[in-house]
């Protein structure tokens, strides 16, 4: 197979937000008495759709609305936006992949404009073919947006690749017909089996290596200086 795109999640998969997710979530728990979330438990506990997750960390959703939530979340998440880093590698994979012609778009469950804004801040938008977030806070399905993203893509679906770090992600690449790689550094815990994964890989740099196995892509040494990204 030829791989001629990549359509990257952004959360957990190219940036490296998990810690700071936990941190804004703790305000809220905090603010209500509720036990205090740590690495280990937010990735059991978090899922899609994120409402289910509110429901798991013990939050009375008839007692306070999951809109009036989302937004208190978010509100802190968005009081320093540019805090949370890129993984280590990732401007370097995308500029890779960039110099052997491979086009590349994001997909995300976070409102457009705050995800613009953090992209630019990391200086990718410029580096990206399209990108495609939500136009609300409440970070549900991706599917349609997904189905938009294709249309603009306008290629044969067994030369894209998704890449994410949900069993969302997988649920979409599942819907959309799409080859996917799971990346098991992101926001939720990883096991075997994940619907529509081909492989699971634990990092930017293994999923390198795995791509140039599969599509016979250059060793990652021989572009490796040539990024300009983190």
């Amino acid at each position: 197979m030829v791989l001629k795109n990549v359509i990257w999640d952004w959360n957990g998969t190219l940036l490296n937000d998990v810690d700071y997710a936990i941190g804004c979530m703790n305000r809220l728990l905090a603010a209500r008495g509720m036990p205090k979330l740590d690495r280990d438990s937010y990735r059991r506990i978090f899922t899609f759709p994120v409402e289910d997750y509110y429901l798991r960390l013990g939050f009375d959703l008839e007692r306070e609305s999951f809109e009036a939530l989302s937004r208190e979340f978010i509100d802190h998440y968005y009081s320093s936006l540019e805090e949370p880093a890129l993984y280590f590698g990732a401007g370097e994979i995308i500029d890779e992949l960039a110099v052997l012609g491979i086009q590349q778009f994001i997909l995300s469950a976070m409102e457009q404009g705050p995800l613009l804004r953090q992209l630019d801040h990391h200086g990718l938008v410029g580096r990206l073919a399209a990108i495609q977030g939500l136009d609300h806070i409440n970070a549900t399905s991706k599917k349609a947006e997904g189905e938009s993203l294709l249309r603009k893509v306008k290629a044969d679906r067994r030369e894209i690749l998704f890449v994410g770090d949900t069993r969302h992600d997988m649920e979409v690449a599942r819907h959309l017909g799409l080859p996917a790689v799971i990346l098991a550094h992101g926001h939720q815990e990883q096991n075997e089996g994940l619907p529509g994964a081909t492989h699971i890989c634990q990092d930017l740099w293994e999923l390198r290596e795995l791509l140039r196995v599969e599509y016979q892509l250059p060793p990652a040494e021989s572009q490796r200086g040539r990024g300009s990204g983190p």
